[in-house]
Formats: structure tokens, sequence, C-alpha cells
């Protein structure tokens, strides 16, 4: 399970979060309304609202209370008491559910504890940055707060959007509907105080029971501030169209910032479907990790014994399915270090026993020592790659980004998805030497260039200097939070 941060209120209690399930979907056609509950709608295989209480547990927050109304039964056997997941789940029933959110809302003023609590909607995806960034800034800034969005164009339908006209201070002065002047839209997730009970009490007798017309009346009261999470990825799933359009954002949210060439234009494409089956089959990260592996051993063997073509497509299925991990892993909110170890671990074998079974076909065939030596430094490439990166982030604290950093040596493919592409190649044309050759090169040539730029970057921004000129005295990292251990 990942290591979470326990965000805690000011009476020092964990902060509960509520999230609202109570609504009918009546915008959702009958069909769908009819399958199952719209908080339970699947995106990449799991329900929106688990994707939701995911997010806050892995944002430290412990305890979610569920307000039910249509469908409380699916809900509740849906969800169950959290337990399984690491968070405490409850469950409040709201009889005036149809009258409004708000309504819902206030029927569980009696369960929240402490003084401050997270409001979300169960119908709204969002990506897990959204939580931590509201859950950081809530740490430093006190009293109401409402995450927006201002530039909500990305949205499916943006006019649906409820508008927020803010203060020069970020402050809100306006929310609702139907302004006509607003410079971002409310998002649905909050950090708020009991204030909102009185207030939502005040929108009542005006008739008004939804969340807004409640947050309009705290507004004046006590205020409301903002958290801006313009650029993140969210979703309101109002509608079967909204659904398709929250699904694709979820595959976005899955993409590695750090992706090869051939990773991003072809491995992904796959790898993100099977990663949805993966999900729909209950399958680890871990898992997924040993079928890649697998098929890599598999691939080793298959070029060892002259098999090339079966060998040349396993290779390449075993790097589509090495994405499927992390995607995975993500999806199902089950990030942990030792599945990054082990899958780090799991591709350096992986590449050593395809090279090997390679290194056995080209012997065989052309005989000469020559090409075991191309074998062993199109190789060795791998571990040194990844040594590069993990040095680099001991000396300066920062994680080495291929996409930034390596600049056109990018479109050279000496990444690793860019070597089992061409192993692919190489197999399927019988070339293996000439890929392999390639292969060898421009890992040596990508290394290279990476030592420069290191070499560049600590020259620029450290310095090596003792910290006491006597004889003896052991050298720090100048420039650095904390010395790089050899």
């Amino acid at each position: 399970m990942p290591v979470v941060v326990d965000f805690l209120n000011d009476k020092g209690v964990g902060m509960d979060a509520v999230i609202l399930a109570a609504g009918a979907g009546t915008r959702m056609s009958k069909r769908a309304a009819a399958k199952q509950h719209k908080s339970l709608t699947q995106l990449m295989g799991m329900a929106i609202i688990e994707r939701g209480i995911l997010a806050m547990r892995d944002s430290g927050i412990k305890r979610v209370i569920v307000v039910t109304g249509h469908g409380a039964d699916r809900i509740q056997a849906r969800l169950g008491d959290g337990q399984g997941q690491g968070i405490q789940i409850e469950y409040v029933h709201s009889t005036d559910w149809e009258r409004g959110n708000g309504a819902s809302l206030y029927a569980a003023r009696q369960r929240v504890r402490g003084e401050r609590f997270v409001l979300a909607m169960s119908d709204h995806w969002y990506e897990p940055e959204f939580i931590k960034r509201l859950m950081s800034a809530a740490k430093s800034v006190p009293g109401n707060l409402l995450c927006v969005d201002r530039e909500p164009e990305e949205l499916y339908d943006p006019d649906d959007a409820t508008r927020v006209r803010l203060s020069h201070s970020g402050e809100v002065i306006g929310i609702g509907k139907t302004l006509e002047h607003f410079d971002s839209v409310d998002c649905g997730v909050f950090v708020l105080t009991p204030d909102i009970f009185p207030a939502l009490e005040r929108a009542f007798t005006d008739g008004d029971y939804s969340v807004t017309g409640g947050t309009r009346h705290m507004t004046k009261a006590s205020g409301l501030g903002t958290v801006d999470v313009t650029g993140l990825l969210w979703e309101d799933v109002d509608t079967e169209d909204a659904r398709d359009a929250a699904e694709r954002k979820v595959r976005r949210s899955l993409i590695s910032d750090d992706d090869g060439l051939v990773s991003h234009h072809l491995n992904r494409r796959i790898s993100i479907q099977l990663s949805r089956l993966a999900v729909r089959l209950r399958m680890t990260p871990n898992a997924v990790s040993l079928i890649s592996f697998s098929l890599a051993i598999a691939a080793g063997f298959s070029f060892g014994f002259g098999a090339l073509i079966p060998g040349a497509l396993m290779a390449q299925l075993s790097s589509i399915i090495d994405g499927s991990d992390g995607e995975v892993a993500r999806t199902r909110f089950m990030s942990s270090n030792w599945g990054g170890f082990l899958d780090s671990m799991l591709d350096r074998l992986a590449d050593a026993i395809i090279y090997i079974g390679i290194g056995i076909y080209l012997v065989n065939d052309s005989g000469s020592a020559m090409t075991l030596g191309i074998v062993f430094v199109a190789l060795a490439g791998a571990p040194f790659s990844m040594m590069l990166k993990d040095r680099y982030r001991i000396a300066t604290g920062k994680t080495w980004r291929s996409t930034e950093a390596d600049g056109l040596s990018r479109y050279m493919l000496a990444t690793r998805d860019g070597r089992l592409f061409l192993v692919m190649i190489g197999g399927l044309t019988g070339q293996l030497l000439i890929t392999t050759t390639y292969t060898a090169v421009t890992t040596v040539a990508l290394l290279g260039w990476r030592m420069v730029l290191v070499w560049r970057d600590l020259s620029n921004t450290q310095r090596i200097e003792p910290t006491d000129r006597r004889s003896g005295s052991v050298p720090t990292l100048v420039g650095s939070e904390e010395a790089a251990a050899d």
C-alpha cells in the first residue's frame, strides 16, 4: 500500500471526507441508469466513486462518509466498509435526497468530526494529484476552500459547470450556474468547516437545497477561499458522453511523462487496452510484471533456438506489457516502492535473457567472437543507464527526465522501449546482427551524452569543498541538500 501522510485538522483528528452519492443520475440514459448507479460508472475497469475514495486514501484521509439516497443498497454492496482498501467507509442515508445535494450534505452533519472536512461529489472524476493539492493547501490555509479551474475548456460540457467569480486575493465573491461574469468554475471538491450547515439551513429557507446555495450563504458569513487546480484533469460525469470523455482523461493520466519514443507512439496505444482488461480481472501490478518477464524468457529461448519471428514478437509484447504494470498500479492505486523495485530488476533480467538468446543465435550463425562483444555492449547499456539515473538523483535530488534532458538523442531509439523495438525489427527481418550493432553503438553514444549533461549540470550547480581545512577532513557536496554517498 502506498505511504500516505495523515493530514490533521485543527483538533488533531484525521480529517474526514464526505462523498455525496445520493442522486439518481437522471441525465444518464434510462438503459445506463437501470444497469447501475451513476456513482458506479466504470472508468478503466473501476467505479468512479472508488477512484475518488482511493485518491483520498492516498492523500492521507482515513475515514469517508458516503451519503446515499437513490440506489443505496447498490452503493453499499459495492464499497463495503473499506477495510480491504485501507480506509474506513461509513454510510448516512438521506431521506430528502430528491430535494438536492445540499439536503444530502446536511444529513451528514452529525457524523463529521473535527473542525474541517473534505466534501466531494461521487460522480466527479479527478486525477489523484487533485486531492493532494487541496490537502496541501489546507495545511497552510485555514477556513473553507474550494477547488477551482480557470481553464475549463477541456471539460466535456464547460457551459454546465458552476461558475465562480473571484476577488483579487482569490476569495469567492460570486458562485452559481447563471453568473454572467466569472473567471473560473467550481470543481465540486471542498474543504469545509461546520459553518456550511447553518449556511445550508439559510439556503433551505430560500427554497434552495443545493450545495451551491449553502456555499453562497457561507461565503457571505465566513468566506470561501480557493485552491487553483488549473491544468489537472477532471470531469463531471453526468452523461454517457461525459463518461467517455472522463475515460479518455483517465487514460491520459496513466501515461508516464518520461516515455520513450516507441512507448509514446506505439506501445501505450496497446498497453492501455491491456491494462483495462487487467483491472477488470483484478490483476495486481506485480502479476503483470511477471507476465512481461515470462514473455521475455520465452523470447530469449526462442532466439537461442533460432526461432526468430516468435522471439521477435514475444520481445515486443513483453515491452508493451512492461508498460501495463505501471498503468495498472496507477489505475488501481497500488503503486509501491517494492513494485517499482521489482519491475526494475525484472526489466534488467529480461534484457539479459533476450540478449543472451540473441548472442547464442548470432555466434552460432557467424562464429565470430566480435559478434559476442557487440551483444555484450548492447546488453551492458541498460544497467549503466539505470545506474546513471540513480546516481544523478542521489547527487542532485532531481529525477532524470529523458524527455527533457536527452534532446535529439531520444530519436536514436537507445532507451529500453527502442532497443526492444529494434529487436523485433531485427528478428522479423532476419537482420539481428545489424540491429544489435546499431543498439550497441547508440547505447554507448547515449550513455556518453548523458555523462556530458550530468557533468555540465553538476559543474554549474555544485562544487565540492571541505567543511574543515584540517588534514583528513571529509569533503561535502555544496549546493545540494545532502552529500551523495558512494
